[in-house]
């Protein structure tokens, strides 16, 4: 079972997470799209005496972290062709999130509508995102 958990501290602006098998969320700063540097670690249940250590990152204002499932970029088109993260990165620009009243809607939709296509027309994933607030 891969999961991850995260706890966001706005006032602090950053963000304690921990991984188990998950892929790192992407975060932006509003000019870049890249994935949180942060180690994975192993899935649950497969090594009883595995540390799962939580790391601290820090979160500007006006900066937006997106979670999702392996769902979101595992899924493959009928030849066997992954949606992969470079699709799920190229989806979120499209969405022009930096115009958008709401950069976490504008994400989501985004995602779907690119995992909508011919070629990928099962979307079994999950997406969660938060945009952290400016002052």
């Amino acid at each position: 079972l891969s999961t991850g958990v995260a706890v966001i501290d706005t006032d602090r602006g950053e963000v304690r997470i921990a991984s188990a098998g998950h892929y790192p969320p992407l975060v932006s700063d509003g000019d870049s799209l890249r994935p949180l540097p942060m180690k994975t670690n192993i899935v649950l249940g497969i090594e009883p005496d595995v540390r799962y250590e939580t790391e601290r990152h820090g979160l500007a204002p006006g900066w937006s972290l997106l979670l999702f499932t392996d769902g979101v970029i595992e899924a493959r088109s009928a030849s066997g062709e992954h949606f992969d993260l470079g699709r799920l990165r190229g989806a979120l620009r499209a969405g022009d999130l930096a115009g958008a009243a709401d950069p976490v809607l504008a994400a989501g939709a985004s995602v779907v509508a690119a995992r909508r296509s011919p070629a990928f027309s099962r979307f079994d994933g999950n997406l969660a995102g938060l945009a952290v607030p400016s002052p």
